[in-house]
């Protein structure tokens, strides 16, 4: 009897048995598989935190090179647009108001040039764009595009970060001065396919552009021999080379500023000389830069009646020995 008892409690609770160990795979199943996903997600979002920092890093080092780039291009451009003058102070008032002066109603000038709309952060969001555009459009540019050109022109207008000078041999500066910059005032948005957020500071930090020419002496060297050939100008072809080639080539006395400031100013970045009589008269001069192989910096003077869109008709190239050669183009 005893043993049919227990033989009908084990056959009664055998199912049982079977249920529980079912239902404990069942829920350790479970548990295992939300764990992968509760892993999935949890590496998934780690990854995309790693991966905005990594693209917001590259904003920040990209805006920081286009920074410099922005500044060095704009002061070359604005140092080879023509002076338009014809006496000595309103040389020296056009050279000082382009490179120096910090009135931005002055117009051509580095300074109001590196506030504009096209200024110091034009090609700096260009570079925004195309390091976002090489994630496939997985992240791109959250916000108005075009007005963050004016909102952070307006905002350097307001700071007025820049110091721009001379050294003493004669180079030519523009220093940003940090101290009362904020960061957070210079931020640029981006979001991912998802939905995800992130800001990064592109605020201009201290640094100090300073060009390898002698752009103040280079500058003020063809100022003078502009004003000089004021005096006795003629318009015959025949006179202006002449002119040309007497005051480029070493056919005066050592003792004579003009030939002294080509021999010192000129001769080891002189590419070519240009001079044009069209109502009034154009002197441009052409130099190696110094930044780069075969690039030219241009500094024209010319008087106020002479036509913009006229091209320069007598060149002077330099032959060596501190002699150049003058012709017509």
């Amino acid at each position: 009897m005893t043993l049919k008892n227990s033989s009908r409690g084990f056959n009664l609770f055998t199912p049982l048995v079977g249920t529980a160990l079912v239902i404990t795979a069942i829920v350790i199943a479970s548990g295992m598989v939300q764990n992968d996903i509760r892993i999935s997600k949890t590496i998934s979002a780690s990854y995309e935190v790693s991966s905005q920092g990594m693209i917001a890093k590259l904003i920040r080092a990209s805006a920081e090179m286009q920074i410099i780039q922005s500044t060095e291009r704009i002061a070359y451009e604005e140092a080879s647009k023509p002076y338009t003058c014809e006496a000595l102070y309103i040389c020296n008032s056009a050279i000082y108001h382009r490179l120096l002066g910090k009135d931005q109603t002055v117009v051509p000038s580095v300074y109001a040039d590196l506030l504009g709309y096209d200024g110091l952060f034009a090609d700096v969001i260009n570079s925004v764009n195309m390091v976002l555009e090489t994630t496939g459009r997985q992240y791109e540019l959250d916000g108005d595009y075009t007005s963050l050109h004016t909102d952070f022109a307006d905002l350097l207008s307001r700071i007025d970060p820049f110091v721009l000078g001379y050294l003493d041999d004669g180079r030519y500066y523009v220093r940003i001065d940090d101290t009362n910059i904020n960061p957070s005032d210079f931020i640029i948005k981006f979001k991912d396919r998802g939905g995800g957020r992130m800001a990064v500071s592109i605020a201009p930090y201290a640094f100090n552009f300073t060009t390898p020419e002698l752009l103040s002496n280079l500058t003020q060297a063809t100022k003078n021999v502009f004003l000089d050939m004021a005096g006795g100008y003629k318009d015959d072809d025949d006179s202006v080379i002449s002119m040309m080639q007497a005051k480029l080539a070493n056919q005066v006395n050592e003792s004579n500023g003009l030939a002294l400031t080509f021999k010192k100013a000129w001769l080891k970045t002189y590419k070519g000389g240009f001079l044009h009589s069209y109502d009034g008269y154009r002197l441009r001069i052409e130099f190696e830069k110094s930044t780069g192989v075969g690039d030219s910096l241009n500094i024209t003077f010319q008087t106020p009646s002479f036509p913009d869109t006229v091209d320069e008709s007598f060149s002077c190239d330099y032959a060596g020995s501190d002699a150049f050669v003058c012709s017509t183009a």
